[in-house]
């Protein structure tokens, strides 16, 4: 019994000390595993922190506890850079013999402090899609599992951004705190959700419907996996003040989504649907009081498809509604509203909105207004009206305001509009619409802005065709402005999402639009400051022409003077034509684009002209120049410029410089490089303490900026005084490594003591009875590399050797001639004439060669020509057969319906009208049920059509990209034959002439 203890007391002792270190032995294989799975299955860059990473068996046992720190999720492609997760710490629960099998087991789930940021582009191309899709990179499903034993998942302080640009709808939630708990093993259970989240905002159509609003519920979820259905049924959810009761099912199907359910308001009193007013709920909500019922509810039944939404109710009543604040004097009283929205087929077009009452008393001002919709897709039908007048002066009497805020002027409007809106399009006598829409001295100022808002007149007037803004003056914080104009289809952009369309004349005496491109107002910026603007999202549904007459102007770094010119905004991009502005005491004009449709990587592209632009101050405004060369502490001075620039934009509006491509033409004027360190180390080597500066007077540069490298288009001569000059090229990099070589001209006698060595070369030339005539200017090979900040400088004499063959050539010829060598010019005679005429003969054969390739190449792209339009004309008409078939089955379809409710109708005409209009209801839902089945029908063939075009257009890209290569290797191979021909004649040429300069040697 002794030994049986002692030995299981060891056993215990060994297992416990085993638990201890396994996650220190294991720790590797389980990061390997868990950074092995990421990679497999995602297209993003997975980023943790190991060293925070920590495995625990003791914590779970006998499972394993495995938490990661740090934990990052960055996109890809249009999102590259972007931070789709991140969470700084993930705790999990697994199963850890089932690292070693084919499926992973994890039971529990807790995110710490998670931050999520989801997008969707205004192509709906969403960021979130980060799993494989490729089946080369997916495991087969066959061989590999993963499967998940999840009982628990749990969000603590979780934040989620949620951005989508395609619809305009935004949602932002903070302190989101959710657990989810059930058996995710079964085929169907029950998952309880407990959430809370202390501010949710929601803004759509430019509307925060939510803002900043507390959110709680409890709710149970019936989960059937198999089924993908969920159903619920519970009155624990709470936004605000408002508490709901919500009940019904959703189905998730392959092409649609099932739903029957419905919401009302638990609550019927006024003051918890004023919880839900953007900005009530925070403003002393609890000392409200406030009388009056409301009514809220509303149902969703069938199904959701590309082309259907479900059947919809939703109904909003306020009875006799009012509100004030304690100790103030005002209040709002006798609100009355009655809305609601309906669609009852689930055809968007059927959706009808209607508010047929809407009124208030706000301090004494009575308001009144009213919307009926109908018809929104296919011409929408407007029955609608506001009016009233509001002091809102009286509103600092009614709604309590921050210490030091002022808030007056008036508010006067008087619109309707009746008719349908499309129609107007062509006929605007069939639309009533007409009033008006007036500001006079509206201030809004509070402590943390003395600036504040005055709008001093605002006149709108409204007509069938126009919305006129005769006057609208005032200043945003720091910023005046004059505007009138007119806008077209203004209704049309309203209701139904076209595009609005008008003119517009801007006059401002100061505009700094980094107030509104940033979240933070700052002084008139240096030329040297970082910028902290965003990404300017344009609009796509607006097609605007504009005039600017702007004083001043701030843009990011720039602080433009003058500033005039015409610009057309239309789907999310800027066009800019003759802009004139007064930089830095020179002259601006540009020309250019600015396109934002994609918004994670906006694009522009400019013309830009600089005049008497002060070169110092360049490289202040420019940060591209900074980017590639640091001459701005060494030169001064003026130039005048031609710069032509396109660039991907970055999150602050910067250039992203590996995308961008410039083309730039440089005029300098009077300008100095001093004390440049590239020429102090050339004047080291070759003992010339005085060569540290240049002039540039009228000097042209071109250079080009692309895939990061600014590369010299043309080599630039250089005077450096006494004589002396410089001729270079070359290029730099983002990283101002740098590349230049070229030649300096140096006089003779400048070289000092340099002179010594040329005096003992033409000595012993002389003891050959040469008379060695040395070149007056001294030429020298200068290669610079390294970096600007360090440059290594290199120079070779090889002109300088080359530099004497002509004079020595000279002299030799001329001591022949006077020796009378005549032999030796007869043999260069001769030979020159043999090595002129093969070469004559070589360029014959190649110019023949060259064009019989051109002809070839050319008779293939006609040749492919003719096949892709043949293949064109036959795409044409599949399309437009495929067209023809799918109208003829549609409008078979529809043909059969009315057939078969007119028999229905026959049918039941003998029994009396009660039958006939049993029958007419139930040909109604046959002739819906065959109108959707025939856009179905229309749907496939479009779908047909579009596939039978692709395949098409593939087809001919192939055949055009095919012929093209084609014509291309024919005339490569001709062109490489014909320079064959001519490199052996000049090989050929070359020996002869070498042949007779021997047989010439004296």
């Amino acid at each position: 019994m002794k030994k049986l203890l002692k030995y299981s007391a060891i056993s215990l002792l060994v297992i416990f000390v085993l638990l201890l270190i396994a996650p220190f032995i294991f720790k590797k294989q389980l990061i390997q595993a868990a950074k092995n799975f990421v990679n497999e299955q995602l297209v993003a860059d997975v980023n943790f922190n190991e060293d925070e990473t920590s495995v625990s068996f003791l914590r779970s046992f006998p499972n394993v506890s495995f938490s990661l720190a740090e934990l990052s999720i960055v996109g890809r492609d249009s999102f590259a850079g972007d931070t789709i997760a991140y969470i700084p710490k993930l705790r999990s629960t697994l199963d850890i013999q089932s690292l070693w099998r084919d499926k992973t087991q994890i039971e529990k789930l807790k995110f710490i402090n998670p931050i999520l940021n989801i997008e969707v582009l205004r192509s709906g191309k969403p960021n979130w899609e980060i799993w494989r899709t490729d089946t080369a990179a997916i495991p087969d499903t066959a061989e590999t599992k993963f499967g998940v034993a999840l009982q628990q998942i749990a969000i603590e302080n979780g934040t989620i951004d949620y951005k989508d640009y395609s619809l305009g709808f935004f949602t932002n939630i903070k302190g989101l705190n959710h657990t989810a708990t059930g058996d995710f093993t079964q085929d169907k259970f029950d998952l309880q959700n407990e959430l809370m989240a202390t501010e949710v905002t929601m803004e759509y159509g430019g509307v925060p419907w939510l803002y900043k609003a507390a959110v709680a519920g409890s709710v149970k979820l019936g989960m059937d996996i198999p089924k993908f259905k969920i159903d619920w049924n519970s009155d624990d959810v709470k936004i605000n003040d408002l508490k709901l009761h919500s009940d019904g099912w959703v189905q998730l199907n392959d092409d649609d989504i099932d739903m029957d359910f419905k919401f009302n308001a638990l609550e019927n009193t006024f003051k918890s649907f004023l919880s839900m007013v953007p900005g009530m709920y925070q403003n002393n909500f609890k000392d409200l009081k406030a009388g009056g019922t409301m009514s809220l509810k509303g149902s969703m039944i069938g199904k959701m498809t590309d082309d259907l939404m479900p059947k919809t109710v939703m109904d909003l009543v306020i009875n006799n509604g009012s509100f004030a604040y304690p100790g103030l004097p005002r209040e709002v009283k006798a609100v009355n509203m009655v809305a609601n929205y309906s669609n009852p087929n689930g055809l968007p077009d059927n959706s009808v909105i209607n508010i047929s009452k809407l009124e208030a008393n706000v301090g004494g001002d009575p308001l009144q207004a009213k919307l009926l919709l109908k018809t929104p897709e296919s011409n929408p039908y407007l029955d609608a009206m506001l009016k009233g007048k509001v002091d809102l002066a009286n509103l600092a009497s009614l709604i309590p305001l921050e210490k030091g805020t002022v808030l007056k002027g008036l508010i006067n409007a008087d619109i309707m509009a009746k008719g349908y809106i499309k129609s107007a399009a062509n006929n605007y006598a069939t639309l009533d619409a007409k009033g008006f829409f007036k500001c006079k001295d509206i201030i809004y100022k509070t402590a943390a802005d003395p600036n504040g808002t005055e709008l001093k007149t605002i006149d709108v007037e409204i007509s069938p065709k126009y919305a006129t803004i005769s006057q609208a003056n005032g200043h945003l914080g720091r910023n005046d402005f004059a505007v009138n104009g007119k806008v077209e289809n203004y209704l049309a952009y309203v209701f139904s999402d076209e595009t609005l369309t008008g003119t517009l004349d801007l006059k401002s005496n100061y505009l700094n639009a980094n107030d509104f491109m940033s979240e933070t107002t700052e002084p008139e910026p240096k030329p040297t400051d970082s910028n902290n603007i965003s990404i300017v999202a344009l609009p796509t549904n607006l097609d605007w022409n504009m005039t600017a007459d702007i004083k001043k102007l701030i843009y990011d770094n720039f602080i433009l003077d003058n500033v005039s010119g015409d610009f057309h905004l239309a789907n999310a991009a800027i066009e800019f034509s003759n802009v004139q502005a007064e930089l830095a005491g020179g002259s601006v004009s540009l020309d250019g684009v600015y396109d934002s449709k994609n918004i994670k990587n906006p694009f522009t592209q400019l013309k830009t002209q600089l005049g008497h632009f002060d070169i110092g101050k360049s490289f202040q405004y420019f940060t591209v120049l900074n980017k590639f060369t640091n001459l701005a502490k060494y030169i001064n001075g003026v130039f005048d410029a031609k710069i032509d620039m396109n660039s991907i934009l970055d999150e602050n509006m910067q250039p992203n410089y590996n995308s961008m491509n410039v083309n730039a033409l440089l005029t300098l004027s009077n300008t100095f490089i001093k004390n440049f360190d590239v020429l102090g180390k050339v004047g080291e080597i070759l003992k010339l303490n005085w060569l540290k500066d240049l002039k540039l007077n009228d000097k042209t540069l071109k250079f080009n900026i692309s895939n990061g490298v600014l590369t010299m288009l043309d080599s630039v001569n250089l005077d450096m005084g006494k004589g002396a000059y410089m001729k270079l090229s070359g290029s730099s990099k983002l990283n101002q490594t740098i590349a230049y070589g070229g030649r300096m001209v140096i006089p003779r006698e400048l070289f000092g003591k340099a002179n010594e060595a040329l005096n003992k070369w033409k000595a012993l030339a002389a003891n050959k009875n040469w008379n060695l005539d040395v070149a007056k200017d001294i030429p020298i090979d200068i290669s610079i590399g390294g970096t600007f900040m360090k440059p290594e400088v290199k120079l070779g004499l090889q002109s300088m050797k080359n530099s004497l063959i002509d004079p020595l050539k000279n002299q030799v010829i001329s001591k022949a001639k006077d020796e009378g060598n005549k032999k030796l010019q007869e043999y260069l005679a001769k030979a020159q004439m043999q090595a002129d005429r093969i070469k004559a003969e070589a360029k014959h054969r190649a110019d023949q060669i060259r064009a019989a390739g051109q002809k070839s190449g050319d008779s293939i792209r006609n040749e492919t020509a003719r096949r892709t339009d043949k293949l064109r004309d036959e795409a044409k008409v599949r399309a437009y057969n495929l067209k023809q078939e799918g109208e003829t089955q549609k409008q078979s379809v529809i043909t059969k319906a009315n057939e078969e409710v007119d028999a229905l109708v026959a049918q039941a005409q003998p029994q009396g009208p009660i039958a006939v209009l049993a029958a007419k209801k139930t040909g109604e839902k046959i002739k819906a049920e065959a109108l959707i089945k025939a856009n179905r029908v229309q749907a496939d063939y479009d779908a047909k059509i579009n596939t039978a075009n692709k395949t098409a257009n593939d087809n001919i890209d192939k055949v055009q990209g095919e012929g093209n290569l084609r014509a291309k290797q024919v005339e490569d191979q001709a062109n490489e034959k014909a320079s064959r021909v001519e490199a052996e004649a000049n090989t050929k040429a070359d020996e002869i002439m070498r042949e007779a300069r021997e047989k010439g040697q004296l």
